[in-house]
């Protein structure tokens, strides 16, 4: 008794391992859903964004914080010392406003106290594109984000067109797969019938031979599927950010389901060009190239600076206070400066920036160009498998016809059974041709979506 339940529970513990081992079937639907959540591609392009993001908090710290300067000197020379404190900031439209304090005791005048406060607002006149200048920190960030957000979205359709390429290719191995295995057990069991015909003088010698041939093929064409099966089931899990030992099994799907999907290729062209993320990035680099050129001409110029400075002085026996002498002044400066090679360096950069946006034209134009001619193409592959797939069924079911006559014939000895077994491999390349231009036709639907944004 005990023996016969050590026994029960072995096997039961023995079950229990061979369904652990036993993945589920995944649908496409969870290849993709699995592929987003994993893709170390997709994880980086997050990354990516990630950074994007943290450094627009860096550019508007950069741009738009005060700078603080504070400084304190003593001197025993002339018995004196005191502070320095200053902040400076830019201020809209390309004004840069400088709030000071300055802070002074002389001990050998009898602990006089001075104190100075006022502000400098000060402009270039010549950059009028100092505004831009002052921003453009923030503006790179801008773009930097939104063309992260943009490969990040262009990822995800890449690598749903992946998997979508992958999982198919599998069920395509697996479907050719059935196909040798039901040749092989065919084979085998067409080589018995011959084998008794043989034996009993109904059948040549040479029949036997043929068919231990037509057999001996069959069982390579299923090791070479196998091998297959393999293969493509380890792209999958690549693509899907998987390891190559985690166990992977697919849930097929019909083949038929796409047969009425349709298209409309001039709207999908404008659609194309005007949002594609590729383009879309392309442009905001133009954006951007555009304000550096845009500074770059006023760097061209001389600097013309004009500062305005308004300032009260008072000294007392404390700081901040007051007496008679107190002073307010106003200043206006206005401040020439230039190169005396008239900005040669300047004038070459800003050649130099116009030139990389030509470039970056042409590149926006082969972009357009490029992706306009991968929709056509898929629109075009979309229509010839259509017309592919009627032509293939109408074949498998001639053929098919072909091979009942062929099989007909042989039983009546009118041929021998190499044309039986020539009809039997014709009907198996016309089912996997019918296969593969369905398959076709479902990539072609996937990389003409995978195209638009």
């Amino acid at each position: 008794m005990n023996k016969s339940i050590t026994i029960f529970v072995a096997a039961a513990a023995l079950c229990a391992s061979v369904c652990a081992q036993e993945p589920a079937a995944l649908s496409l639907d969870e290849c993709l859903n699995t592929a987003r959540s994993k893709s170390r591609v997709i994880i980086r392009r997050g990354h990516e964004l990630d950074r994007a993001v943290l450094q627009r908090d860096i550019a508007e710290t950069e741009v738009f914080l005060p700078t603080l300067t504070a400084q304190a000197h003593t001197s025993d020379e002339n018995e004196s010392n005191g502070a320095d404190i200053n902040i400076e900031f830019d201020g809209v439209h390309g004004f840069r406003i400088e709030p000071f304090i300055a802070l002074d005791r002389d001990n050998a005048a009898g602990e006089d106290r001075t104190t100075e406060v006022g502000v400098k607002i000060s402009r270039q006149l010549l950059r009028l594109n100092e505004h831009i200048r002052q921003k453009l920190p923030i503006t790179r960030a801008d773009k930097d984000i939104l063309v992260a957000e943009n490969r990040l979205r262009l990822e995800l359709r890449t690598i749903d067109l992946a998997v979508t390429r992958a999982f198919y290719s599998v069920q395509r191995a697996l479907a050719r797969l059935a196909v040798r295995r039901t040749r092989v057990e065919d084979s085998r069991e067409f080589l018995g019938i011959t084998e008794r015909r043989v034996m009993s003088g109904f059948a040549a010698p040479v029949d036997q031979v043929n068919a231990t041939i037509n057999l001996s093929s069959a069982q390579a064409d299923l090791v070479t599927e196998e091998s297959n099966v393999e293969s493509t089931l380890d792209q999958l899990k690549e693509v899907m950010g998987l390891r190559l030992e985690a166990l992977v099994r697919i849930k097929e799907v019909a083949l038929d389901t796409e047969v009425d999907w349709a298209y409309d290729l001039a709207r999908d062209a404008d659609h194309l060009r005007a949002d594609h993320e590729e383009l879309v990035n392309e442009r905001l680099e133009l954006d951007v190239q555009d304000h550096d050129i845009q500074v770059q001409a006023d760097a061209v110029r001389p600097d013309l600076e004009l500062a305005f400075t308004a300032q009260r002085r008072g000294e007392g026996e404390s700081y901040f206070g007051s007496r008679d002498e107190d002073t307010e002044e106003v200043r206006l400066e206005l401040t020439y400066s230039t190169t005396l090679d008239f900005e040669k360096a300047d004038r070459a950069r800003l050649k130099q920036q116009r030139i990389e946006r030509q470039e970056r034209e042409l590149q926006l134009t082969d972009a357009e160009i490029r992706l306009g001619r991968s929709l056509r193409d898929a629109a075009r592959t979309i229509d010839r498998s259509k017309i592919q797939i009627g032509l293939n069924r109408t074949r498998l079911e001639a053929e098919r016809e072909k091979l009942e006559a062929t099989i007909a014939r042989y039983d009546r000895g009118n041929v021998d059974n190499l044309e039986v077994t020539r009809a039997k491999q014709t009907v198996d390349n016309a089912a996997i041709q019918l296969l593969e231009s369905q398959i076709n036709l479902i990539l072609a639907i996937a990389q003409y979506r995978s195209l638009l944004p």
